[in-house]
C-alpha cells in the first residue's frame, strides 16, 4: 500500500493529526478520518 520510502514520512505526517485531534473533541471522528487519508497518501 505505502512505499518503504514514504514509510518513514508517513509517520511524522500522523504526529501533528493526532495533536489537533484532542484540540478538536467536536470533530474527533473528522481528525481520525483525515489522519487515515494522510497515511495513505
Amino acid at each position: 500500500m505505502n512505499k518503504p520510502t514514504k514509510h518513514g514520512k508517513t509517520s511524522t505526517t500522523c504526529r501533528p493529526y493526532v495533536r489537533a485531534v484532542i484540540l478538536d473533541t467536536s470533530g474527533f471522528t473528522f481528525s481520525m478520518t483525515l489522519s487515515s487519508c494522510f497515511q495513505s497518501s
